[in-house]
């Protein structure tokens, strides 16, 4: 068992976000682009549709995630994810503007 209070090494936020997705086995990560996913979803909602709010959150967190990615924030498995659902959101909006 880790103790989460005692964060010796932790000079500047990025270690503590480091270290809290270390100790959380990356869980922390996953919270951490599911709640962005839903926050920049929320905020295009009020100028575009479900579907097209959907598209642009995706997007836009699956950018950030790569950033996250490379400073060793996040895994690889949230990026994998998020690409997968930039595509099914991309058709989701393509069929629905064609129907």
């Amino acid at each position: 068992m880790d103790n989460l209070t005692n964060l010796t090494n932790a000079k500047n936020f990025y270690d503590v976000a480091k270290f809290s997705n270390d100790a959380t086995n990356g869980v922390m990560g996953w919270m951490l682009v599911t709640f962005l996913l839903i926050m920049f979803t929320l905020m295009f909602l009020r100028r575009y549709t479900f579907e097209e709010s959907v598209l642009a959150s995706s997007f836009l967190v699956f950018a950030i995630s790569i950033f996250l990615r490379t400073m060793g924030l996040i895994t690889s498995s949230p990026i994998f994810f998020l690409g997968i659902f930039v595509g099914f959101s991309g058709l989701w909006v393509y069929l629905s503007k064609k129907a």
